[in-house]
């Protein structure tokens, strides 16, 4: 099970600290959580386990593609998560569109990896007078709610925000040095997007607490960097405009 529907309401947000003087480029990013997927449903820990899409997942993903179309939100490219749910989620998305954007799939922006737990039954918390360790050593893996422990073969929320720090210098950065001003999304999953937004946060030096994306909710922002920097970690100013939106969701039953 990813982590979506167990978070609290987010603390307020300081979404924008100027960075130094001589911006001049820019990009807009939104920020795409998959679908509910069949692991969701059962529920088991998806991480990186390659699960599909349940039919109410494809039901949000062309509810929030018909809802893009509707406010008239056009990308110019989309990057989607390798794993199935995600690619699912961000070819139903994009079916809506009258000018369908090309899809790049991008294996680093996968949902954390459970290791061993992935595909496993969800646990709730730890059983009293038992370690962590007793718990893997009976096959039952409970939900970690610390940012250094990892279930066996997986990754810490440590891990994962150096796996979303390298995003941002290897793809973001990249994306509006090469395509500047342009509308990019970028379809993953609700643990991974949620350390990529501290990752751009701690690029821009501003604190923020944000929740778990919700199946198919997004979050999007502008993000401006120098036009010719020469070092290696870009200063940026980051604009966050919408957090977690789920309108499209309204009225939409799950059969």
């Amino acid at each position: 099970m990813d982590s979506s529907t167990r978070t609290q309401a987010p603390r307020e947000v300081s979404s924008t600290v100027q960075a130094p003087e001589d911006l001049g480029i820019k990009a807009t990013f939104t920020l795409i959580c998959d679908g509910e997927s069949k692991g969701n449903v059962r529920p088991v820990w998806a991480g990186q386990s390659d699960d599909e899409l349940s039919d109410y997942g494809r039901e949000q993903a062309k509810a929030l593609g018909n809802w893009f179309v509707k406010e008239g939100k056009i990308f110019d490219t989309v990057y989607v998560s390798d794993l199935k749910r995600a690619q699912q989620t961000a070819d139903e998305i994009t079916k809506c569109a009258k000018i369908i954007p090309p899809l790049k799939i991008d294996a680093s922006l996968r949902e954390i990896s459970f290791g061993e737990a992935d595909g496993k039954p969800y646990v709730a918390e730890l059983t009293p007078g038992l370690s962590l360790e007793d718990h893997f050593d009976q096959g039952i893996f409970p939900h970690i709610r610390n940012r250094i422990d990892r279930f066996p073969g997986g990754e810490s929320k440590d891990d994962l925000a150096r796996r979303a720090e390298s995003v941002v210098q290897k793809l973001v950065i990249p994306i509006i040095e090469g395509t500047p001003n342009a509308h990019v999304a970028i379809v993953s999953h609700g643990v991974f997007l949620r350390e990529l937004l501290y990752a751009l946060h701690r690029r821009n030096g501003s604190l923020a607490e944000y929740k778990y994306l919700e199946p198919t909710a997004w979050t999007e922002m502008e993000i401006e960097i120098p036009q010719n920097s020469t070092v290696e970690s870009v200063p940026i100013n980051l604009d966050v405009k919408d957090i977690n939106r789920r309108e499209h969701l309204e009225g939409l039953v799950d059969k």
